[in-house]
């Protein structure tokens, strides 16, 4: 039997006492977190969605976890995907049922044109040359018959004179500019596929393949496309933008599907009592690397509002821009959070409600009135917020716990938090663009994908018009029936008349 020397035991049982306690420490923060954890998935699975802070009896929880649990889950019959070809298909060319109705639209040439240029005399009517477009008008479809007359002459071997045709944006294309909005309309603003609307068509008679829809959509970014860049410029030449992302599938030919990004940028030039820029515009990106929005971003001057996303925070470096990180988003990470002390929690949100409570006077005011109504009211709760949070932080917490980590994210932006306090027209949420992304977050439930990057372009095209307009309470079919008309023939100068503010101005 080895006999050790007092010392060195002592000191070995020091060393394993310590070793001891530094796992028990380390297991009991793995504990902690795990408990947080569950907590969160309870409460995602059984609580309230909204952030409203109610307090629910944990007992509550733990039978709705037990009956849960008690649940068989349900089996579904596995249904085998057959999928017919489409090769062979005529995908430009669509039927016109012959029993819609038809409205005749005469299109005859000036009287100084029916001369005939060589001889002098009058041309002689020869014929009639039609063209039918399906149209559509809410709840019926029916046929446009545009009737030109054809004219000769008599005594010269000259061609025949006839009338031209409107400008259409799809040339040789046999459906109207009603038709062609009402479809974007059901994709970009009730959110539907392409596959229901091509059903919906069918039960209205009409059959057309979801092949043409869909080049109907990719032609038509591409005619929209001189608005959108007009728009997006107006968008970063503002003092103001809001910005917020969100992810989006699309397909790669022999790579299936990869994951692309939407980027909204709301902005334009706003009254000085205005919460809302006029305009929404959607950049589609490949991916979400941090350089696309740093490139949007890279001429914008002036008051950038979002929340802290790496490429918005590095933006904010630049000297011309001041940010404003959303304090909608810090409340809500203490909303979640399930460690800390609640007592103090409970106070955290209670001055972040009187924050958000003061902020609706303070956009009944005027910019200088609100400049010093935020000094006398807001300022006071900033500073008893901070003190809170920086009192927290000192002390000792696990670093991995949700309360941590909310503490630390106001922390160590503490700059930027307080732009609202000198800025006028900062808002102190960014919840404009997270409600500009909402109907994409809803339209992708429907989609599940786009079809391919260019279909990306064309979406962030038609979107960013269709989006603007219901923001503006304009009705997205109108405007798009009446700009379609309209864009392939009209002066680049006034470009601007086209937009949906302006548009909107000039039907009064």
């Amino acid at each position: 039997m080895l006999n050790f020397p007092s010392s060195v035991l002592c000191s070995f049982m020091t060393k394993l006492e310590e070793n001891l306690s530094k796992t028990l420490e380390s297991k009991e923060a793995e504990i902690a977190r795990l408990n947080e954890e569950l907590a969160i998935l309870k409460k995602a699975l059984f609580g309230r969605k909204t952030e409203r802070v109610i307090p629910v009896p944990e007992n509550q929880l733990e039978l709705a976890l037990q009956f849960a649990s008690n649940e068989a889950p349900e089996v579904e019959e596995p249904i085998k995907n057959k999928r017919k070809s489409r090769k062979g298909l005529k995908l430009s060319r669509f039927e016109i049922p012959d029993d819609l109705p038809r409205e005749e639209i005469r299109i005859d040439i000036s009287e100084e044109d029916k001369v005939c240029l060589e001889t002098g005399t009058k041309l002689q009517w020869m014929r009639d040359e039609i063209s039918e477009k399906l149209a559509y008008k809410p709840g019926s479809f029916y046929v446009k018959k545009f009737i030109r007359a054809v004219y000769c002459s008599t005594k010269a071997s000259v061609a025949p004179v006839i009338a031209p045709l409107p400008d259409f944006p799809i040339e040789k294309c046999r459906a109207d500019v009603s038709l062609l909005s009402h479809v974007l309309t059901m994709k970009f603003a009730d959110h539907l596929p392409l596959y229901r609307v091509e059903e919906i068509l069918k039960r209205g008679g009409i059959d057309i393949q979801r092949q043409t829809l869909c080049g109907w959509v990719l032609k038509l970014g591409e005619v929209l496309m001189p608005l959108y860049d007009l728009m997006f410029k107006k968008v970063l030449a503002g003092n103001r933008v809001f910005t917020d992302a969100t992810g989006l599938n699309y397909l790669v030919k022999g790579k299936g599907s990869q994951k692309g990004y939407i980027w909204v940028y709301c902005g334009g030039e706003t009254k000085a009592t205005g919460k809302s820029p006029p305009y929404f515009v959607y950049e589609f990106t490949p991916d979400g690397k941090h350089r696309h929005p740093e490139k949007a971003l890279n001429q914008f001057k002036g008051l950038l509002l979002s929340d802290a996303h790496r490429a918005y925070e590095t933006a904010a470096l630049r000297e011309e821009i001041q940010w404003q990180p959303c304090l909608a988003h810090a409340r809500r990470k203490f909303v979640e959070a399930e460690s800390g002390n609640p007592k103090i929690k409970a106070q955290i949100i209670e001055l972040f409600k009187k924050l958000f409570l003061n902020e609706r006077e303070a956009w009944d005011m005027d910019a200088e009135q609100r400049l010093v109504y935020r000094t006398e009211k807001q300022l006071p709760i900033m500073n008893e917020l901070y003190d809170m949070i920086k009192d927290e932080v000192d002390r000792a917490i696990l670093p991995s716990c949700k309360f941590s980590k909310a503490l630390m994210y106001m922390y160590s932006r503490e700059k930027h938090f307080r732009t609202f306090l000198s800025d006028p027209m900062a808002l102190i949420d960014n919840n404009l663009s997270e409600r500009a992304i909402k109907p994409l977050v809803i339209g992708r439930k429907n989609w599940l994908f786009l079809g391919s990057k260019d279909s990306g372009k064309s979406t962030a095209v038609i979107l960013s018009l269709v989006q603007t307009c219901r923001h503006l309470k304009i009705d997205p079919s109108k405007y798009l029936e009446d700009v379609l008309t309209r864009i392939m023939g009209h002066n680049s100068q006034k470009l601007d008349e086209l937009l949906p503010d302006q548009w909107a101005e000039l039907q009064k």
